[in-house]
């Protein structure tokens, strides 16, 4: 929270600090860094916080989900084999 106040401060300020240097194009120029550091905090705080960004409960639903079929999927297969293991067996060398 200090650096976004900080930041604010700095940006707020720039136009000021600016003026003896660019002079009428202090706005422009004070826009344009304000942009970058503004970006710049925006990703810092969202590597810093990345669980406010992240939707973890709809992942979470996702991976639930796909464990189910996943388990599913292997319950079936478990009954395929079991199903061909009681049927006859087939005699490979014969043509019919």
């Amino acid at each position: 929270r200090f650096m976004t106040r900080a930041l604010l401060i700095y940006v707020y300020s720039m136009p000021v600090l600016l003026w003896p240097i660019v002079g009428w194009a202090s706005p422009a120029v004070s826009f344009v860094v304000a942009f970058v550091f503004c970006g710049v905090e925006n990703v810092a705080v969202q590597i810093e916080e990345p669980h406010r960004v992240l939707d973890l409960r709809a992942m979470c639903h996702a991976v639930q989900a796909a464990a189910e079929q996943l388990r599913s999927t292997a319950s079936a297969s478990q009954q395929l084999h079991a199903a061909l293991a009681l049927s006859e067996p087939l005699d490979r060398g014969k043509v019919s």
